[in-house]
């Protein structure tokens, strides 16, 4: 009975996750942005979207390695081409968590505090990857939901 209702209780926590992800109205989000629509990045968010690396355990494949490089060039040369442009040397962190299919469900970044764009910049950029996020896909899924992280640097041509 007890274990029934833990259960019960734990289904109810993710389903309200859920919620929360998909009542959201952009698939790129700050963490601040994440803390006030109620998006907590915790354990239950780990068990919805296990990291995709460890899901393969030590068999990693070139294939998914492969995929996550693209996908991350394809992010910012799409991003390029929308007309956000850099004149400086930038930082950020990213996490984005994909659906069982490859597409985007969400995508949390945070850019490092040592070089900080203006506001307008942030703006335009936050835009223009929502935009992309919204068409892209993974071109390696794994048939169940995961998440994949990484630190990006934008370099001056």
């Amino acid at each position: 009975m007890v274990m029934t209702a833990l259960l019960a209780m734990g289904c109810a926590t993710t389903k309200s996750l859920e919620r929360k992800l998909t009542a959201y109205p952009y698939k790129a989000i700050t963490p601040t942005e994440a803390k006030k629509a109620g998006i907590k990045l915790n354990s239950k968010m780990d068990k919805l979207y296990p990291n995709g690396m460890e899901l393969q355990g030590d068999s990693v494949s070139q294939g998914y390695l492969r995929a996550w490089h693209a996908f991350l060039q394809e992010m910012m040369a799409d991003i390029q081409a929308q007309g956000v442009t850099w004149d400086s040397p930038y930082r950020f962190s990213i996490r984005i968590f994909f659906a069982a299919d490859g597409t985007v469900d969400l995508c949390i970044y945070n850019w490092d505090e040592d070089i900080q764009p203006t506001v307008e910049w942030k703006a335009l950029f936050h835009k223009a990857l929502d935009t992309y996020l919204n068409k892209a896909r993974y071109g390696h899924p794994l048939n169940q939901r995961f998440s994949q992280c990484g630190s990006l640097r934008l370099s001056l041509k």
